[in-house]
C-alpha cells in the first residue's frame, strides 16, 4: 500500500486493523467452543463459526455485540477491497 498516502491511507489502515478485531473476535469466540467441548466430552458443542455466532445471538446481550462484530466484518470486507485496489504488485 505504498501508492496510498495521507488522510486515505490512514483510513484504510484503520479499516484493517478493526475488520482484523472482529474477525479474532469471531475465530476466539469459535476457539472457546471447541475447548468448552474438549473438556466436556461433548463433540456437539463444537460447531463452528455459525455455532458461535448463534451462541452469541442466544444471549441478552448477543444482538448488539452480534451487530458490532457484523459491522467489524463488514469493514473487514472493505479493506479486503482497499488493498486489492491499492497493492503494489
Amino acid at each position: 500500500m505504498t501508492d496510498l498516502a495521507g488522510r486515505k491511507g490512514k483510513l484504510v489502515v484503520r479499516a484493517g486493523m478493526i475488520g482484523n478485531v472482529a474477525r479474532g473476535v469471531v475465530f476466539a469466540l469459535a476457539g472457546v467452543l471447541v475447548i468448552d467441548a474438549a473438556l466436556t466430552y461433548d463433540p456437539g458443542k463444537s460447531t463452528g463459526l455459525d455455532g458461535a455466532l448463534r451462541t452469541l445471538a442466544d444471549r441478552s446481550y448477543g444482538p448488539w455485540i452480534l451487530g458490532i462484530v457484523a459491522g467489524g466484518l463488514m469493514v473487514f470486507g472493505l479493506y479486503g477491497l482497499a488493498e486489492v485496489r491499492w497493492a503494489k504488485t
